[in-house]
């Protein structure tokens, strides 16, 4: 199925949430990523989506015409190395963290450093994303506008050193799975945190 949407260029889709509750499905936007440059799972956090449900999903979004050729640009990879937010969303996100993911991460908890890139790096961002914007903050999960979801991305690749960019954190999901979370090529790079301690 995934193999036919390739070769019909019907690829740049925008996810109708329909499908989400007649299927009950997460569709992942990673399932139209070509084989070759598919990114790699990592640990329990990475094995968000069934691939069966997920090609159910796209499937019954193709059936019903939801894939059009007027959206059928592929989009390019990009690296988180590249600048992939903008500085104002960053800036934005800042304030999100701070009223609501500081409740959790901290020094003890951070969003940033070795670690935390080892954990979600080497893979698309769209991990990230996800988990993010469906289980984040604990206990809420799903709470969090779009918006939200994307600066507080922004946020947290400005604070593990990911450069700035002249356009913002995208909003499409195909998009976004397009986006590899490169580790950064200068590791233990420190920034200074908001309170003034280092990461």
């Amino acid at each position: 199925m995934v193999t036919f949407l390739f070769r019909a260029g019907l690829t740049r889709v925008a996810l109708p949430t329909i499908v989400r509750s007649v299927l009950g499905a997460r569709m992942s936007p990673l399932s139209l990523r070509p084989a070759s440059v598919q990114p790699k799972v990592r640990g329990q956090m990475g094995r968000i989506c069934d691939g069966r449900r997920t090609v159910l999903a796209w499937s019954a979004v193709f059936s019903f015409g939801w894939l059009t050729p007027a959206a059928a640009q592929l989009p390019e990879i990009r690296s988180t190395l590249s600048g992939v937010y903008t500085v104002e969303q960053a800036e934005q996100g800042a304030e999100v963290f701070k009223s609501i993911c500081s409740n959790c991460h901290g020094p003890a908890n951070p969003l940033w450093g070795p670690q935390f890139v080892n954990v979600w790096g080497g893979q698309s961002i769209w991990r990230l994303y996800e988990f993010v914007s469906m289980s984040m903050p604990y206990g809420k999960g799903g709470s969090l506008t779009s918006e939200q979801s994307r600066t507080a991305i922004a946020y947290i690749l400005q604070r593990n050193g990911y450069p700035a960019g002249d356009a913002p954190f995208p909003e499409e999901m195909i998009e976004i799975a397009f986006i590899n979370f490169d580790p950064h090529p200068k590791p233990g790079t420190e920034l200074t945190a908001p309170d003034g301690e280092k990461k």
